[in-house]
């Protein structure tokens, strides 16, 4: 009996301990709105969603690490699902990337030309080293151009995930949550030749769906900004975030809204 009870004692500290070096996330009430101090509440219209995902992100009871490389989707959340993604080969799509960079690089104020010869030999270094990767779906991101809300069309659209950085991705490696791979989102035509809009992303900005509906989210590392006593302080710089976005557009204006923040807490 002693024997018995010695070994259900072990195996409660073990689980325990287990648990204390396990990470969770807590659902903020505010979204900062990157205007000065302006926050913006969580929207009850959102909650639901907002709810549910903090639920699957706190489902993984093993993760001891944030989800700085993707943030994947527990089974038994069944109304969560994540796109069907077909893996091309990027060598042959070079001038369609060549295309992407050059969409990209009109986006800003440059005071000389776009180098294509530059870029060209960029992509092709990059796909031999295995740090351009390519991947095609089918998502409804975009509102039709007449419509008076940012809700999607109900019309798939063929979006080209472009995967740029190491393959290796490391959530436990403080440089990986610093500098995290990006990942480019674009609308292609259908024959895969043509930009039709540009999303694009400076940080790890993944898709899910919930009940059918297209959401992104993405991870950051806001370096101790926002702290809470108790939790922020001394020897603790780093605070790492999930954000849930919704998508928008209708041609002329295109981007993703914050509808979620969460707070990573160990």
């Amino acid at each position: 009996m002693k024997t018995t009870i010695t070994f259900i004692l072990s195996t409660v500290i073990v689980f325990t301990a287990n648990l204390s070096f396990a990470g969770r996330y807590e659902l903020a009430k505010y979204i900062p709105t990157g205007i000065h101090t302006d926050k913006s509440p969580v929207y009850p219209e959102n909650m639901e969603l907002c709810k549910a995902y903090e639920s699957n992100l706190n489902s993984f009871p093993e993760v001891k690490e944030p989800f700085a490389c993707e943030r994947p989707i527990n089974p038994k959340f069944t109304d969560f699902d994540k796109p069907k993604w077909k893996v091309l080969d990027p060598s042959k799509h070079v001038e369609l990337l060549v295309e992407i960079s050059r969409v990209n690089y009109r986006k800003y104020t440059r005071p000389y030309p776009f180098d294509e010869p530059g870029a060209r030999k960029g992509i092709l270094k990059g796909i031999e080293l295995g740090h351009v990767r390519l991947k095609l779906a089918e998502l409804d991101i975009v509102s039709s151009p007449d419509s008076t809300t940012s809700k999607p069309d109900g019309i798939p659209e063929k979006v080209l995930r472009v995967e740029r950085g190491d393959p290796k991705c490391d959530p436990a490696d403080e440089k990986t949550r610093r500098i995290p791979p990006v990942i480019d989102y674009v609308i292609v035509s259908d024959d895969l030749t043509r930009v039709e809009d540009f999303r694009t992303s400076t940080e790890i900005l993944d898709v899910f769906l919930y009940k059918g509906k297209i959401y992104f989210d993405a991870f950051y590392d806001t370096h101790g900004v926002d702290s809470v006593p108790g939790i922020d302080g001394p020897g603790k710089p780093h605070r790492y975030e999930v954000y849930v976005y919704t998508p928008y557009g209708n041609g002329a204006r295109n981007g993703a809204s914050p509808a979620c923040r969460y707070r990573y807490i160990k």
